[in-house]
């Protein structure tokens, strides 16, 4: 690698650097290390002054720009074109090319350079200097001639003579007066000779006096790390030989350090060297009990700029005892062993503190305090300051400084200040520092989130927003209004209806300062409903009947139905029901097709069974689930009080979640009609069927069959094993007689030491558990109830009574309030069924629907014969 290097004079120090830039840091360096002694003017005051603040803000004057031209030619006249020619005034730098006629025009003035330029790489070999420095700058330079020059040579080896690569070397070509000089750098190859970056060979052509530095390279220990110097003129081609000193050197820092009335402190020095291009390395030593510092640190030379050691005193733990917790004591050169003495200054508390623009204490900012002595060395700590806003050393209020420092405060949320603050003080007092940052008012820089949704998805939406904010206001459908506030820049939200929409959300800060921005967002519903049809339990030719959709689900609205019958009639209707009367009887399909406001559309179709009204009763009934039977019918049917008849009984059943719906149609008396439960089953009990027998002629009736797990109820009797939960949907009084529920029981599913044979039946009745007549077949059992509620299969207890096998059937009695009273409840211990003694009376008028055993009173029997005789004798009367 090669760096160009341009300056105005060379030094018995070497000042040089890679790259032009180089030699500005370096400039830097020395005007930081002469001007704050320059310009530091010890008080005289007697007494100690308040800590100031100072706020340097004088602007600099403005340079007054010169061009720069001239021309370049060679020994013997000819232009020498696409060459580089530099200007170096020592702060700034500027090249331009030559053109065809070698002249150049620069926009800076300093020092002039030229380097020979090719089109792949500087240097070339035809007798041309291939760098060259000219003079100091002037407007018009004129005609400027390149000197023929000769090939210098440079190697470096090892003390055995052995080639060393990867050496820095710099070359440098100086003016006739050595007010300025040119250069450049490279390392060696392989072979140890000096190499230009790119260039076919080795060496440089050069003309005159120059200087030649030589730099150990870093990687390799076994050097010593120093410079090598060299000054000659070429007057001809010759080879430049130097031999690298093996082995290490080192230099001393020592001393000792005394507080301000001259006893011994403890602490610490902390030396942190500092090298032009190179990292910055950072070392600590202890202080003995007597203050006395020793400290070895490697010597270090720089072939580019130079290195410095800042030494500096801390205090570990920052006990308030008069001295400075930091203090920076100077800065050395990095070549050469110190011993000083340095007593130091009595130090004052300075207490700080941060707040927000509101005067809210801030957390977690990084406070940087940095002195600095009158020599140019820096020593600087960074701190935070804790939940009240303070700056706290190791729990200690505030730091003990003394002289000049500045403080730096970095805000822990760059986002919602502006930005730091930095305060100069020159402590020679006891003070309290605040410092306050400015919030930044609230920005918006957009809204993220999907800019299409499905209708009813739930998407999130996040403001990308900056500043100090302290709420957040959504409004999701452009209507003017908040819909939710938030303290977090996330919200979710599902849009119900569909549209394109403008959401606008709202930054707000505590000093009421907002900003906004919105998002489209296009809210689109692909998804079909769900169509579902409710049809009624029982539908009578030339009785109106209505259909239901109302259980159809959509994440919008439903627009409209359409209904489609067997005949071809289509109605369509924006209500989920629809009427229709049948003028036939027999199966019929329905068909309703829903469609949503996006027009998706679903489908669903049920099939059911029209009845054949009977004309005994003498008209039609009033409505399609109020009607009376064939018996009690009025005159003529008025009133809507007719009665209905079918040819058989129909049955149908629907097995889901909610057990087994049961629908039965024109019910004979004293026939039973059987339903099948397969599965309402428990690990134990599987119940088969259920069979309804009725007590009136064209009886329909809608009921519910649900078995359970014991573990779904919390009043099961004692040992249950299932439950089975009959429930009426549609019923009315006098149309059933009894119910008989037939299941099995799995012998490998009873509790310990039980048997079949302590099966029981238990049926729910007035919030108590009673005790019903059942029989077995082997495995298989029946149990007949009088009214529709829980049945419960149990294994019987130690108090139970129980009767032993008789035959192929086991049974257990503990008759109910009917069974009790009737003397054939216990006759037959074979049959499912006892005997009815209900008389048959023929009443008048529309008969009242009811549930059967509502509240624990009997559905049918003894009781429904007492009321309908109380009737008929009223009736007579009136009559």
């Amino acid at each position: 690698m090669i760096s160009r290097i341009h300056s105005d004079a060379d030094s018995t120090d070497l000042i040089s650097g890679r790259t032009i830039t180089s030699i500005v840091v370096v400039a830097i360096v020395l005007f930081s290390a002469v001007a704050p002694a320059v310009a530091h003017v010890p008080t005289t005051a007697s007494e100690p002054t308040p800590a100031t603040m100072t706020d340097p803000t004088t602007p600099l004057a403005a340079s007054t720009q010169t061009t720069t031209t001239g021309r370049l030619t060679t020994a013997d006249g000819s232009p020498l074109t696409g060459d580089s020619v530099w200007s170096f005034d020592g702060g700034t730098h500027q090249y331009a090319s030559t053109d065809e006629t070698g002249s150049f025009s620069l926009d800076e003035d300093g020092t002039v350079g030229f380097y020979q330029q090719t089109d792949d790489h500087y240097w070339q070999r035809d007798g041309v200097a291939d760098m060259y420095e000219i003079c100091h700058s002037l407007e018009n330079m004129g005609k400027i001639t390149i000197p023929n020059a000769h090939v210098l040579d440079v190697r470096v080896l090892d003390a055995d003579g052995n080639p060393v690569s990867d050496v820095s070397v710099r070359l440098r070509d100086h003016a006739a007066d050595s007010s300025a000089s040119v250069g450049i750098v490279g390392e060696t190859n392989e072979d140890g000779f000096y190499r230009a970056d790119s260039a076919p060979f080795t060496g440089v052509e050069v003309a005159g006096n120059v200087s030649i530095a030589v730099r150990s390279p870093a990687t390799q220990e076994r050097f010593v790390q120093r410079q090598y110097r060299r000054n000659l003129p070429v007057t001809n081609e010759q080879t430049l030989t130097i031999r690298l000193d093996e082995g290490k050197e080192t230099i001393d820092v020592s001393g000792s350090f005394s507080r301000f009335d001259g006893t011994p402190t403890s602490g610490s020095v902390d030396i942190r060297t500092e090298r032009t291009f190179a990292d910055t390395e950072n070392r600590s030593f202890a202080l003995d009990d007597s203050g006395a510092l020793d400290a070895t640190l490697p010597f270090n030379q720089q072939l580019e700029g130079m290195t410095f050691h800042h030494v500096s005193f801390a205090q570990s733990d920052f006990r308030h005892d008069g001295a400075p917790d930091l203090f920076a004591v100077d800065r050395i050169d990095g070549t050469e062993s110190v011993d000083f003495d340095q007593q130091l200054p009595q130090a004052h508390t300075t207490a700080l503190s941060v707040t927000d623009d509101d005067g809210m204490p801030v957390a977690n900012a990084d406070v940087t305090v940095t002195h600095r002595s009158p020599t140019g060395a820096t020593a600087s700590k960074t701190f935070r300051t804790d939940e009240n806003g303070r700056l706290a050393a190791d729990e200690s209020p505030g730091l003990e400084l003394a002289g000049r420092v500045i403080i730096r405060v970095s805000p822990p949320d760059s986002d919602r200040f502006v930005g730091g603050a930095v305060r100069s003080l020159d402590v020679r007092d006891s003070t309290n520092v605040s410092v306050s940052l400015d919030e930044a008012p609230p920005e918006l820089s957009g809204l993220s989130g999907p800019s299409s949704v499905e209708l009813g998805d739930s998407t999130s939406l996040t403001a990308d927003a900056s500043g100090a904010v302290s709420e957040y206001r959504w409004d999701f459908d452009g209507d003017g209004l908040t819909d939710e506030t938030t303290t977090k820049p996330t919200v979710s939200h599902s849009y119900a209806e569909i549209g394109t929409f403008s959401s606008t959300v709202t930054a707000v800060a505590d000093d009421g300062a907002t900003a906004s921005t919105s998002e489209t967002i296009s809210v689109a519903d692909t998804r079909a409903p769900t169509a579902n049809i409710s049809v009624p339990p029982m539908i009578l030719s030339g009785v109106p009947v209505t259909f239901s959709a109302e259980e159809t689900a959509d994440e919008g609205k439903i627009a409209r139905y359409v209904w489609e019958f067997d005949d071809g009639t289509t109605k369509e209707t924006n209500s989920p029901t629809v009427s229709n009367t049948f003028e036939t009887v027999g199966l019929q399909t329905l068909r309703v097709t829903a469609y949503d406001d996006a027009g998706n559309a679903d489908s669903a179709a049920r099939t059911f069974e029209i009845g054949n009204w009977s004309e005994e009763g003498g008209g039609a009934p009033g409505n399609n689930s109020s009607a009376g039977n064939g018996t009690d019918g009025g005159a003529g049917g008025a009133g809507g009080g007719g009665g209905a008849g079918f040819s058989e009984a129909i049955v149908e059943t629907s097995h889901g979640d909610d057990g087994v719906a049961i629908d039965v149609l024109n019910g004979r008396d004293g026939e039973t009609a059987w339903a099948d439960l397969s599965g309402e089953e428990t690990a134990a009990v599987s119940f088969t069927e259920v069979g309804i027998e009725f007590d009136r002629n064209d009886a329909n009736i809608a009921i519910t069959a649900d078995g359970n797990s014991v573990d779904d109820a919390s009043d099961a009797p004692e040992n249950a094993l299932a439950l089975l939960d009959l429930r009426e949907r549609y019923v009315r009084t006098g149309d059933v007689d009894s119910a008989t529920v037939r299941f099995s029981v799995s012998p490998a599913k009873l509790p310990a030491g039980a048997a079949l044979s302590d099966v029981i039946v238990s049926q729910r009745r007035g919030g108590e558990w009673r005790t019903v007549r059942s029989t077995r077949d082997g495995a298989e059992f029946s149990a007949t109830v009088s009214a529709f509620s829980t049945i419960a299969v149990s294994v019987a207890g130690e108090n139970a009574e129980t009767e032993p096998d008789s035959g192929t059937g086991t049974e257990t009695n503990s008759p109910d309030d009917r069974q009790s009273d009737s003397p054939e409840s216990n006759t037959d211990t074979q049959t499912t069924n006892a005997a009815k003694t209900t008389p048959t009376v023929t009443t008048t008028g529309t008969a009242q629907t009811q549930d059967v055993l509502s509240n624990g009173q009997p559905g049918f029997g003894f009781v429904v014969a007492l009321i309908e005789l109380v009737v008929l004798a009223r009736e007579r009367q009136r009559l």
